[in-house]
């Protein structure tokens, strides 16, 4: 366990006290003998505590940024259509970047927009002061309309907040010191560090992880930033494409930590997840009927879809600790947004 007075989460320095209310223990000895009771299950780590702990982080140092450049940190989102998904992740992120003391530039178009709108607006952005970092919000609807990958490359590397130019991928891959890492991956890493969960090998503990899914946005970064020593982890990890019986995989006791990145409701049921498991990190965002939905009813009842991960609520009770969805890296994709978003300010204007 790390014994110093303040934790690194992102580039942001947190005391031991502002960490308090997020952890079960304050004492650092009794977290760690905490993490490791035998008896531990289905521990939930809570993503929205850590996001907004590191949201008024952001509110506080943004202040002082606006005082010394004469701005604020500046986000950018493009998107297309209407989508449900999309409009929920747009709205939460708008909302935490201006919690956040953050400008927000929000470009939404209609299903009419083609490639051309979509790049002048890059375009825009590329060249505007007050545009510190950006992103494109997937999809791009209607899909069939767009080449995402030339769209990517378009993006002005030193305003890419989610991480997706080639350049920036290329500096993430290529070795212990990059900048900035994929916002899912990386917030899900906040988190685990939030909580004060190292999973170096000082304890003689071997871990290991299997990812299901390798998607560029989630599965393959996710194996980069668990085996990087600058992180203090040093996991070795099997990443499994969709053709790959994961379940089969995931059944053999091999793997200690539970990774999953594709996209399928419920998906792993409690059978598929050993008593072996450490961690569960589900990853997955998924939105199915509600059964219990009414009409004009208030709260969850009057939602006609809710979120669900890949990973069944009941396969969580296998694991001793859970990183859910909803509420776990749904939040943490967020504050690393907003991480890699202030890292990007920062930089443009000098500041610290």
């Amino acid at each position: 366990m790390n014994q110093n007075n303040s934790i690194n989460i992102g580039g942001l320095e947190f005391s031991l006290d502002e960490l308090a209310h997020i952890r079960p223990e304050k004492d650092l000895n009794k977290l760690e003998q905490f993490y490791q009771d035998p008896t531990l299950k289905n521990f939930k780590l809570k993503g929205n505590k850590v996001r907004d702990l590191i949201v008024s982080k952001l509110n506080q140092s943004s202040d002082q940024f606006e005082k010394q450049t004469g701005k604020r940190p500046g986000l950018g989102i493009i998107q297309s259509g209407d989508l449900l998904q999309s409009n929920t992740y747009v709205k939460i992120k708008e909302k935490k970047a201006v919690e956040a003391g953050f400008n927000v530039f929000k470009a939404k178009f209609k299903d009419c927009v083609d490639q051309k709108m979509i790049e002048d607006k890059i375009i825009e952005f590329n060249n505007s002061d007050l545009v510190h970092g950006f992103i494109i919000q997937l999809p791009l609807i209607p899909q069939e309309k767009f080449n995402i990958g030339e769209l990517i490359k378009q993006i002005d590397p030193t305003k890419d907040a989610d991480c997706f130019h080639p350049y920036n991928v290329g500096l993430f891959y290529s070795g212990d010191g990059y900048a900035l890492a994929p916002a899912t991956p990386q917030g899900t890493l906040m988190i685990l560090q939030a909580y004060g969960i190292h999973l170096e090998h000082e304890d003689k503990t071997i871990y290991s992880a299997a990812i299901s899914g390798r998607s560029d946005i989630a599965g393959k970064p996710f194996g980069r930033i668990i085996e990087a020593k600058q992180n203090n982890y040093n996991v070795d990890y099997h990443l499994m494409n969709s053709r790959t019986d994961t379940k089969k995989f995931f059944k053999t006791g091999l793997y200690n930590i539970l990774i999953s990145a594709i996209g399928k409701a419920n998906y792993y049921r409690p059978e598929d997840v050993p008593q072996t498991t450490k961690i569960i990190i589900d990853v997955g965002v998924n939105f199915i009927k509600n059964p219990n939905y009414v009409a004009g009813a208030k709260g969850k009842k009057g939602r006609e879809f809710i979120q669900v991960g890949d990973f069944h609520k009941t396969a969580y009770e296998k694991a001793k600790i859970v990183v859910p969805s909803p509420g776990g890296s749904g939040p943490g994709t967020v504050a690393a947004l907003l991480v890699n978003t202030w890292k990007l300010a920062c930089k443009k204007e000098n500041f610290l």
